[in-house]
């Protein structure tokens, strides 16, 4: 028992005295493994999967009467672009595929109306995306006034690993 104590203690220590590197955060990988995810910067085409992934930059709508954000809330958009890189047509699921992630861990999934009022129509990114032909458009999500370390992840398949995209301006 002694010895397995030594040795965690030994790898914690290890793992405490890592060098700089990539910019990275606590994240979830494949089937629920935790692991260090790369923040990838705005502006980045990163492949992912079939999917090549470009954050174009971020804004905060308001809303109007009916649509602002919930009391404490508030609005984020991401603007983003997404070119299938295969041969054939792959199907894209906002819900599915992407989600924002705070400085606390808490994840925050598309909310529609912030995406209305992002768009200024009820149009989504959702269907298939065909080879050669980029699609660009926004993704609102509500998240609390004030939130800060906010993280644009998408995963193109269920239980792939997450890529991450810094969204700090």
């Amino acid at each position: 028992m002694r010895r397995l104590v030594i040795i965690v203690l030994c790898a914690l220590a290890l793992t405490a005295c890592g060098g700089a590197g990539p910019a990275s955060l606590p994240g979830v990988g494949v089937a629920g493994s935790p692991q260090a995810v790369v923040l990838h910067p705005i502006g980045s085409p990163v492949p992912v999967g079939q999917v090549v992934v470009t954050i174009n930059g971020i804004s905060e709508p308001t809303g109007g009467q009916g649509t602002r954000p919930q009391p404490g809330q508030m609005y984020i958009a991401v603007d983003l672009t997404l070119e299938n890189d295969s041969g054939s047509v792959t199907d894209i699921s906002t819900v599915v595929m992407m989600s924002v992630r705070d400085s606390t861990g808490h994840v925050y999934r598309p909310n529609v109306t912030a995406t209305n009022v992002a768009t200024g129509s009820q149009d989504t990114m959702d269907g298939p995306l065909v080879p050669t032909q980029p699609v660009r458009g926004k993704v609102g999500f509500q998240v609390p006034a004030g939130a800060h370390g906010l993280v644009f992840q998408f995963q193109s398949t269920l239980n792939g690993p997450i890529t991450a995209f810094d969204l700090q301006h």
